[in-house]
């Protein structure tokens, strides 16, 4: 019953992760936790991004998390 909250997106980095990319570490996950369990999010602190990177992160985020069946 436990959901587990999964860092998806690198914030440490000035690197914009591809949807495939995201996607791919969704797939990953949903090797070992039940899909309802699963809340894809990013790593913390988005503060130190600069907002259009983090905009377009959160945004690649939301389309990769949308996008799985």
């Amino acid at each position: 019953k436990t959901k587990i909250i999964l860092g998806l997106i690198k914030i440490a980095s000035s690197v914009e992760e591809t949807i495939n990319e995201i996607q791919m570490r969704v797939d990953q996950a949903l090797n070992h936790i039940d899909p309802n369990r699963l809340i894809a999010a990013p790593d913390c602190g988005l503060g130190l991004l600069n907002r259009d990177l983090a905009k377009a992160k959160l945004n690649n985020l939301c389309e990769a998390a949308h996008s799985i069946q």
